[in-house]
């Protein structure tokens, strides 16, 4: 289950029908992907951080970073 998918379409205000049509899914597909039911792939984990101009890895809630430009500036 990925709760940052969630966080991020309500923080847009994005519907979920939305965000279904933007990644090709039925809103019942994208729905199920949402609630942790079904398995979410890697072509779509690009394209929702692309929608939302995020990291994968902040998707997956591997990082608190959103971006990779936020990790440029501790580094230097």
């Amino acid at each position: 289950m990925f709760p940052r998918i969630k966080d991020l379409r309500v923080l847009y205000s994005y519907k979920q029908h939305y965000v279904a049509n933007y990644l090709a899914l039925s809103q019942s597909a994208y729905s199920r992907i949402e609630n942790g039911s079904s398995e979410i792939t890697g072509s779509l984990l690009i394209k929702l951080s692309n929608l939302y101009q995020v990291s994968v890895d902040y998707l997956l809630d591997s990082t608190q970073m959103k971006n990779s430009s936020e990790n440029s500036s501790d580094i230097v």
